[in-house]
C-alpha cells in the first residue's frame, strides 16, 4: 500500500498536482485539449491561454496567489502569463535558450532549466519587464563546482559540458555565485516547500540539492539512469527515473531506493 502511495505521487504529467480531482487545491494548472494550451481552473470558471500557438508546451507552474504562470514551450522560449487577463505573454529572459521545465516556490523565486543543462534561479518581481529585466549571464564567469559541498566525479576535460546554475542576486543586480555541475538538459525541477531548497535533474541522473540563500549546493548524487520527475510533497521529496526506480531524499541519509524499477 505505502508504494502504491508513492507512485500516485506522479500519477500525472509533470509538473506534480495530486492524480484525484477532489484533492487538488480549488485553483490550478494543467494542460487543455490542445499541446499548446493551458488551463487555469477555478470553483466558477476554467481559463484557457496559449502562450504560443502551434508550440507544444513542455512545462508550467502557477506562482502561488496569483493567476499568473511561468510555462516553457517547444520552442525553447519561456513566458509569464496572467491567465485571467486579455494582454499578450511575455518572454523570460533573453529568447533563444532552450527552457525545458520551470519551478515556482512559495519565497517569491521561480527557475527556469534548459536544454544546455542550466538552470536560472530569479525573483517572480521583475518578471512583467519581460526579457529586458534580466540580461544574459556571462559563460566566462562560471566555475566548476565553486561553494560545492559534493563536487561531481567526472574528468576536468568534462567540465565544459557542465550545466551552471545561475542565481540572480537582488541586492547587486546581476547573476552571481554560479558554478557548473549538470551535464544534459534539466528533465525537472522543484522547489522544498519553504522556498529554500532547490531540486534539479537531468537527463543523465544528475540530481542536485542546491541551497538558494547561501548558492551552496548541499547535496549531490548521479543516478545510473536518467530522471524523469521530482515530486516534494510536504517534507518529503521523490525522485523517479526512467526505469520506473523510486528514490526517497532527505537531508540526513541523501537518496535512498524505495521501489526498484523494470
Amino acid at each position: 500500500m505505502a508504494t502504491l502511495l508513492l507512485l500516485a505521487l506522479f500519477a500525472a504529467d509533470a509538473p506534480f498536482v495530486p492524480a484525484d480531482r477532489e484533492s487538488r487545491p480549488d485553483v490550478y494548472l494543467t494542460r487543455g485539449e490542445t499541446k499548446d494550451e493551458v488551463l487555469l481552473v477555478t470553483p466558477n470558471r476554467t481559463y484557457r491561454r496559449t502562450p504560443e500557438p502551434q508550440t507544444k508546451v513542455w512545462d508550467f507552474a502557477l506562482i502561488p496567489g496569483t493567476s499568473t504562470a511561468l510555462v516553457a514551450v517547444q520552442s525553447g522560449h519561456a513566458y509569464v502569463l496572467d491567465l485571467r487577463a486579455e494582454e499578450a505573454p511575455k518572454r523570460v529572459l533573453p529568447s533563444g535558450r532552450g527552457f525545458h521545465t520551470v519551478a515556482v516556490s512559495r519565497g517569491g523565486l521561480v527557475a527556469l532549466g534548459d536544454w544546455s543543462g542550466n538552470v536560472y534561479v530569479l525573483p517572480v518581481d521583475g518578471l512583467d519587464a519581460g526579457e529586458t529585466a534580466f540580461p544574459s549571464p556571462s559563460p566566462a564567469k562560471a566555475r566548476r563546482g565553486r561553494r560545492a559541498a559534493h563536487r561531481p566525479r567526472y574528468p576536468v576535460d568534462d567540465a565544459s559540458r557542465f550545466g551552471v546554475v545561475y542565481i540572480w542576486s537582488k541586492k547587486d543586480s546581476q547573476w552571481s555565485d554560479v558554478y557548473r555541475y549538470h551535464c544534459g538538459y534539466v528533465t525537472d525541477m522543484q522547489f522544498s516547500a519553504d522556498g529554500k531548497l532547490l531540486f534539479s535533474a537531468d537527463q543523465n541522473g544528475q540530481f542536485l540539492v542546491t541551497e538558494v540563500n547561501s548558492r551552496k549546493v548541499q547535496y549531490h548524487r548521479r543516478l545510473g539512469e536518467s530522471i524523469t520527475q521530482i515530486a516534494v510533497k510536504d517534507r518529503r521529496v521523490y525522485v523517479r527515473t526512467c526505469g520506473g526506480a523510486l528514490h526517497e531524499w532527505d537531508e540526513r541519509k541523501g537518496l535512498r531506493l524505495v521501489e526498484k524499477g523494470t
